[in-house]
């Protein structure tokens, strides 16, 4: 007789779950090894950076604190950068994210006509990335004309 709660498993269950278990982590080998290549070694090597004086041609000089003594309470323009980084972050961004959302909510009532209005609507953010490659290419081709 089982214990109450007990799960006794086959050989075989067990093995087929660590199969399972092997396969995903297979899937999440390459997303693990990107986020540690491409986010974790740069935020780390980003915050050791943050104590040295470093040029980006010469070996980084640690420095400990001295960069943030210096940001903080020598450095005007850090304060002026953080106000205005600050109210775009309180002020700006809600009221993008507002306007946004009443011109989707407006969008997608189902009126006559409302879908030549989102064609007017969606047509510009088309074009500019359009137009944006075509100078790019324009200009790495070097036509004049």
């Amino acid at each position: 007789m089982r214990a109450l709660g007990g799960n006794k498993k086959t050989e075989g269950q067990r093995r087929k779950e660590r199969k399972n278990m092997l396969v995903g982590y297979a899937f999440i080998f390459p997303i693990v090894i990107g986020l540690i290549i491409f986010t974790a070694v740069p935020f780390f090597y980003s915050l050791y950076l943050a104590f040295t004086d470093y040029n980006g041609l010469q070996a980084p000089n640690w420095v400990g604190l001295q960069n943030f003594i210096t940001m903080f309470f020598q450095d005007d323009k850090f304060w002026l950068s953080f106000r205005i980084t600050l109210t775009f972050a309180v002020v700006q961004v809600p009221l993008k994210l507002i306007f946004a959302l009443m011109v989707a909510l407006l969008l997608s009532r189902a009126t006559k006509g409302i879908g030549a209005y989102r064609v007017a609507f969606y047509v510009p953010s088309v074009l500019g990335g359009s137009v944006a490659i075509a100078m790019t290419w324009k200009i790495l081709w070097g036509v004049n004309g």
